[in-house]
């Protein structure tokens, strides 16, 4: 769904304990899983990276790498190694929309991290799992999670995680209409993560406050907007971000009435979401493309575009 704050917001809420960066680091990674096959906190925390790198390109290939992590974990008592290990697979769920899966994993990370005193881990869930509750409209919820969270991180000195603290609360005011307190908030992330040069933030900020423009109707710096999130995205190779935005250009000029370019885009975010599995995404591609059709007066086009959308929707809500 194009107008869904919390989804575009993932990238921060869900952004991996090591980051993601170019391909040359998974292939490194991968190459040390390969010649180290010991059984130890060694190789957990390489199966923990390279699923982390994994996360936005390769999600589904991800689960098994975790799944080790998790066994060697249980299996040695390393209790730490296996909290990190389930908040990453959480992440992986989520990034393919199984909401319920994410929220069972961390809520069991969640539990592990109270046992050992890890106190950046449960700061971190309560970003997590305060992202179920907005998904689930149970915003009072979510918004505790969230103030615990930035709380947490200023008491920490995480920057990192200030900037993603207020980004999860700035979903809040957006998905309540308080869009320019949501603004406000992102406002402040943004110049965190310049200041951070955090390129993944930034293109995520970016792309979210096109969305509160596009909410206040100010399709030109909502476009303007987008389309900095799109091109940042790709230059970075995160396909989740470059996806979502391209979605919402095709939606505003949808409603701009500019269905070349519509067209144009929602095709290129169904070939992106599709390469990386993100079935809510595609859900989006085909609702732009069945509006696009629609107006073209193709209608065979149309309904089977709005029947794909449907399909991919409901799985993700089943």
């Amino acid at each position: 769904m194009p107008d869904s704050f919390k989804k575009i917001f993932l990238v921060l809420l869900l952004f991996p304990l090591w980051g993601i960066s170019q391909q040359s680091v998974l292939d490194s990674l991968q190459q040390e899983l390969a010649t180290h096959s010991a059984k130890d906190s060694v190789r957990v925390s390489l199966l923990i990276k390279t699923a982390g790198e994994m996360t936005y390109s390769n999600p589904k290939e991800a689960f098994p790498l975790v799944d080790e992590a998790i066994a060697i974990s249980s299996e040695t008592d390393w209790i730490k190694g296996e909290s990190y290990a389930l908040r990453q697979k959480g992440n992986l769920h989520y990034v393919m929309g199984d909401d319920l899966a994410a929220l069972d994993v961390y809520q069991k990370a969640q539990h592990l991290a109270e046992s050992i005193g890890d106190r950046s881990l449960e700061a971190s869930l309560l970003s997590n799992i305060g992202n179920i509750f907005a998904d689930l409209k149970q915003y009072d919820r979510a918004l505790e999670n969230y103030e615990a969270y930035l709380t947490s991180a200023q008491k920490l000195g995480n920057v990192p995680d200030e900037i993603k603290a207020l980004s999860n609360i700035a979903i809040i005011y957006n998905d309540t209409k308080k869009y320019e307190e949501g603004v406000a908030n992102l406002e402040k992330a943004l110049k965190l993560s310049k200041q951070e040069e955090n390129d993944l933030f930034v293109a995520a900020i970016t792309n979210n406050l096109a969305l509160a423009y596009k909410k206040l109707e100010d399709y030109p710096k909502a476009l303007l907007y987008y389309q900095e999130a799109a091109d940042l995205a790709h230059q970075i190779g995160n396909k989740y971000i470059e996806a979502s935005a391209l979605n919402s250009i095709g939606m505003v000029n949808i409603i701009l009435k500019n269905y070349d370019l519509a067209a144009l885009n929602g095709r290129k975010a169904l070939d992106l979401s599709q390469e990386i599995e993100a079935v809510e995404w595609q859900a989006d591609s085909w609702k732009v493309l069945s509006e696009v059709y629609e107006h073209e007066g193709e209608m065979a086009e149309a309904l089977h575009a709005y029947k794909e959308h449907v399909r991919l929707q409901d799985s993700v809500l089943s």
